[in-house]
């Protein structure tokens, strides 16, 4: 949980950043001509590679533990994936229908398998997991959010200077909310899950009672 809450406070930024700016980050970083084909890659893009990121602990943690023998074959039928639905979207939509063909797959597996198998694998509750993870990172992102809408609405990044002046703003804004959290000690504490192993003793009594009575 520290670990992933680790991943989303670094991500999780960068990928609203990226999201509530836009085309003027492409436009400001490698020139307007760029934009049309990029910016629509960018939003397919970005949400299952934040996804996958936010969440990179999980496969350590599998792997440290020698189960990652699921995560192998997931992962081996996402690529499958991947280079099917490329090959196929790409010559109907060209450079998106590619993104889509990385994008859905990705999306699935971090999406539908990877927080329920490692929550399996380590006898946690989804909701728990969700919420000692990435609770935290997603309310730090909030006060920036709101500063990066205002300034959006206030001016457009146009060049590169106004893209740095407007991410040093929001970068301030939410390295104030990061250090108060560090400073705190909230940004690496996990809350108690002795809840979590009493369910799990009780579960085991009951069988082990039901066993002893048959």
């Amino acid at each position: 949980m520290a670990g992933n809450r680790a991943c989303a406070l670094i991500i999780l930024p960068i990928a609203r950043i990226l999201i509530i700016l836009r085309k003027s980050v492409i436009q400001a970083w490698v020139g307007a001509k760029y934009v049309a084909t990029s910016y629509p890659v960018l939003l397919i893009l970005i949400i299952p590679t934040t996804l996958m990121l936010a969440q990179s602990a999980s496969g350590r943690i599998l792997w440290g533990m020698a189960k990652h023998r699921v995560l192998a074959w997931v992962v081996l039928i996402e690529g499958s994936a991947n280079l099917i639905l490329s090959i196929v979207l790409v010559r109907r939509f060209g450079i998106v229908g590619d993104a889509l063909g990385t994008a859905i797959p990705l999306t699935c597996t971090m999406l539908f398998f990877m927080p329920q198998h490692i929550c399996r694998t380590l006898n946690i509750r989804v909701g728990t997991y969700l919420k000692q993870a990435f609770l935290l990172p997603l309310l730090l992102c909030a006060p920036m959010v709101a500063v990066l809408l205002s300034m959006r609405q206030w001016s457009y990044a146009s060049n590169l200077w106004q893209l740095v002046l407007q991410l040093s703003i929001a970068s301030l804004v939410y390295g104030a909310g990061l250090l108060w959290a560090i400073w705190t000690h909230r940004a690496w504490q996990v809350g108690d899950l002795s809840h979590e192993k009493q369910a799990d003793e009780l579960t085991v009594a009951l069988v082990q009672s039901y066993q002893e009575e048959s």
